[in-house]
């Protein structure tokens, strides 16, 4: 019986790549495992499959893998996790600017082979990410910035570098049968979570298959910028303002029926939240995280439909449907559409927004509404939105 289910286990290893197993036991018990198949052998007893002695599995049955292979940890480096972060790597003129974030994250224990990071374990896996976006405020504690980021070959800002980026999974727990998976298009999109980061990843690979990796948990990165004190923009010169590219998948989003209102349109003040950890008054987040203000004007009794800048000459505004009142700083007061990040060390930054567009539509199915779009600061740079869920009515004092 334990010769029995030691073969089948080590034949269906090496399809871990595209399955997940359901193991039967006697009793009727079913544990569906997450594409891991771990066999153990305690000190005293027989095999263990998942943990179950072997002489209590009825079956093990192979089943179409469902939805992404989840991550739960970075890997460790002399048992530290460790990423590197590097800055300005590209000098070309035109890419400069960009930071350098690579990282590896798996399911698993890590184990070094032939200087070669690699699971521990059958089954697991280590996903290999060298991604490229905007330089960190502070080079000591790198933080990747929230975005979509494409796989390509080519070096540029908000790419996945397909030449170092790519997956291995330990398929029987040997050195030989270490498989390696290389993406040759896809994304990686990213996001500040309260654990720290969640990251998805979806490849189509040599093999012309899918693959998708979902991490929820904690980065670290060592500082390898070389970038000292002295020509960093941190500490007391920080920039004040927000010059990169944001992606802003919102929480929350509160509408304010301001009192600007007239009898052609009336005049919306959406704040667009990522926490619901705000401010005694209900305009401001708390917490790190970003604040996305836009002042719209709207047909009247109707807030659906596509805002773009609307025409300001002098201090004069064009109060029409359809138009959002672009930013202007008074000072350093931002006014108008903008939007503030609290970073991680509770600096704030601004930008006001002077360009793109942004979609409000209501999804009938569940009575609630779609917010989407581009906007574009002062500085060129885009800020994504992203929002679906019911809008909160907001009022002055209302918080």
């Amino acid at each position: 019986m334990k010769k029995y289910f030691t073969l089948i286990a080590a034949a269906i290893l090496p399809l871990l790549a595209a399955a997940q197993f359901k193991v039967t036991e006697n009793n009727g018990n079913e544990t569906t495992t997450p594409g891991n198949l771990y066999l153990s052998h305690p000190s005293s007893g027989n095999w263990q499959v998942m943990g179950i002695d072997i002489n209590n599995i009825s079956s093990i049955e192979r089943i179409a893998r469902t939805g992404a292979i989840e991550l739960d940890r970075q890997l460790s480096a002399d048992g530290e996790p460790n990423g590197m972060y590097f800055a300005d790597t590209y000098q070309d003129e035109d890419k400069k600017g960009i930071g350098n974030y690579y990282f590896l994250i798996t399911n698993d224990e890590a184990a070094s082979v032939n200087g070669t990071n690699i699971a521990g374990h059958p089954g697991g896996y280590v996903l290999y990410l060298d991604m490229l976006g905007p330089l960190s405020a502070n080079h000591a504690n790198a933080i990747l910035p929230e975005g979509t980021y494409i796989c390509t070959n080519d070096k540029a800002m908000y790419t996945t570098n397909l030449e170092l980026t790519w997956a291995s999974l330990n398929s029987d727990g040997t050195v030989g049968g270490i498989k390696q998976i290389f993406p040759t298009e896809g994304s990686v999109e990213v996001r500040h979570v309260d654990s720290g980061y969640e990251i998805t990843a979806n490849f189509l690979t040599e093999d012309n298959e899918n693959i998708s990796f979902h991490f929820v948990g904690a980065l670290s990165f060592t500082d390898t910028s070389g970038i000292t004190d002295d020509d960093d923009n941190t500490g007391d010169e920080q920039e004040p303002y927000i010059k990169e590219n944001m992606y802003v998948h919102s929480t929350l989003v509160t509408d304010w029926l301001y009192s600007t209102s007239n009898a052609v349109c009336d005049n919306h003040i959406l704040h667009i939240f990522t926490t619901d950890q705000l401010s005694a008054d209900g305009k401001h987040v708390m917490v790190p995280g970003v604040k996305v203000e836009m002042d719209i004007y709207t047909e009247k009794g109707e807030i659906c439909g596509t805002y773009v800048p609307g025409i300001v000459n002098g201090y004069s505004f064009t109060k029409e449907p359809g138009v959002f009142y672009p930013g202007k700083y008074y000072g350093s007061l931002p006014l108008g559409s903008l939007y503030e990040r609290v970073n991680p060390d509770y600096s704030v930054q601004t930008g006001i927004i002077t360009g793109g567009s942004i979609t409000i539509s209501h999804n009938d199915d569940d009575d609630t509404y779609s917010i989407s779009g581009t906007l574009i600061n002062s500085f060129g740079n885009t800020v994504t939105v992203d929002f679906r869920g019911p809008l909160a009515p907001f009022s002055p004092g209302s918080n």
